[in-house]
């Protein structure tokens, strides 16, 4: 287990993946603070448009005695001058525009525009819990995509980073699997080219290493030659001597 885990840490693939994941998921995370709150924002301004259209285009001579709810789905409603019982107290130096109002039977609060018209002032509006909770579902909804696709991602870098490190890899195989008396160069080809000069070195490692085994090859054959010429002539001597009679002395 000691020597996988010291193999995995000494990968020149796994610290390229470990390096690339590691810049990625913080660029992702920024990302995606960034395109939360942005879509937050934006969704809320685009509530306060459609408050501010609606107000434009309405007439006040059109007005009863009722608060109009002109959108359910938005939640948006309307109130005229002299509305009986209305929804949100308006005080009465107001300005024309955009404000956050509480109801008067409840604690909820209401996002009103306000305008000011010959007949009397007119408020839109819409609830606030209700803008914040279709903003945050937008917002979730613009990082939903990147979230999704973070694993991917991660998972498209790890096998990017192995793709291009199998020709290193081949490379250590055909090595690993060479007979011990094969000191034919390596091949050059396709490889990338941060390691290109190892492998030349390698190669004229071996050049030098064929050449030092051919000269001790021919040193010995060599020795080898000048020892036998002496050997045979004193071992014909010496079977010639056996033959002869010989005195005992």
């Amino acid at each position: 287990m000691q020597r996988l885990i010291h193999t995995i840490k000494q990968s020149l693939q796994v610290r390229i993946s470990l390096a690339l994941i590691c810049m990625l998921l913080p660029l992702s995370i920024l990302a995606g603070i960034f395109s939360y709150y942005d879509t937050y924002h934006e969704t809320q301004e685009v509530q306060d448009d459609l408050l501010r259209q609606v107000a434009n285009y309405l007439d006040p001579s059109d007005a009863d005695d009722e608060n109009h709810s002109l959108d359910n789905d938005n939640k948006i409603s309307v109130q005229f001058p002299n509305t009986p019982n209305p929804i949100v107290s308006l005080p009465e130096q107001i300005s024309d525009g955009l404000h956050t109002i509480q109801a008067d039977d409840d604690d909820d609060y209401y996002r009103v525009y306000t305008r000011n018209t010959k007949q009397g002032r007119i408020a839109v509006m819409q609830e606030s819990d209700y803008r914040e909770e279709l903003a945050e579902m937008a917002a979730v909804q613009s990082i939903l995509p990147m979230l999704l696709a973070l694993p991917l991602i991660i998972l498209l870098t790890v096998w990017i980073t192995h793709r291009t490190m199998r020709s290193v890899k081949t490379l250590s195989n055909d090595l690993e699997q060479r007979q011990i008396n094969d000191l034919s160069p390596m091949d050059t080809q396709n490889i990338p080219s941060e390691i290109q000069g190892f492998v030349v070195a390698i190669n004229n490692l071996l050049q030098r290493t064929d050449e030092n085994v051919r000269q001790q090859q021919r040193f010995i054959a060599d020795a080898a030659h000048e020892l036998r010429s002496p050997m045979t002539a004193l071992s014909l001597q010496a079977e010639r001597l056996n033959n002869m009679q010989l005195s005992a002395e």
